[in-house]
């Protein structure tokens, strides 16, 4: 579906963006999917199933399709979870 708006629209999803189910008390589930696939980003084939929750990561470029480094740093806080 991402690559098909995409092309549409004549931009770019950015590599190595991935979108995680949820899963309780966490915000990266045991699957994933890659909005543009790579040779170094693979991941397994999912099926959505009845009542997943799902965080979509879409990050778009009027470029290449390739995350350039800045200067500027950016900081995600994750919750560790004792399992």
């Amino acid at each position: 579906m991402i690559k098909t708006v995409t092309e549409t629209y004549n931009i770019n999803p950015i590599e190595a963006v991935l979108s995680h189910n949820l899963e309780k008390h966490s915000i990266d589930g045991t699957h994933s999917i890659v909005s543009k696939d790579s040779y170094d980003n693979k991941v397994d084939k999912h099926e959505f199933g009845l009542n997943e929750v799902w965080a979509l990561n879409i990050v778009v470029s009027s470029g290449e399709g390739k995350a350039k480094e800045s200067d500027a740093r950016t900081t995600v806080f994750k919750r560790a979870i004792e399992k």
